[in-house]
């Protein structure tokens, strides 16, 4: 059986998947505020923003852990190791947003 991931690997991955995410151009791309498809007085909506490619990738990093959970369900090992993962990969995120230095008023 394929062991429990290793915390420390995880958060190298995140870490490497986002490398560069404080320094994007998106988020200074843009100081107008973002408006929906219709009228420029309605702002747009959290829904509608679509994830930069390196938030999906540390996604799929979390579903790449769905099979482990699905073996280890019977005797709940996943306990053991789920949450040291999920921690780091939150710290790992973390650590790239508070280094973005500066946000456009949309925050885009």
């Amino acid at each position: 059986p394929e062991s429990a991931p290793d915390a420390a690997e995880v958060e190298q991955k995140v870490a490497a998947a986002l490398a560069g995410y404080e320094e994007m151009a998106d988020w200074t791309s843009n100081d107008e505020p973002l408006v929906a498809c219709g009228s420029p007085d309605e702002p747009i909506m959290a829904a509608e923003l679509s994830p930069l490619p390196c938030i999906t990738v540390v996604g799929e990093h979390l579903v790449a852990l769905t099979p482990q959970l699905k073996r280890q369900k019977v005797d709940k090992e996943q306990v053991q190791w789920l949450p040291a993962v999920l921690d780091s990969m939150v710290e790992a995120t973390m650590q790239k947003v508070v280094q973005i230095k500066k946000l456009s008023p949309s925050g885009v």
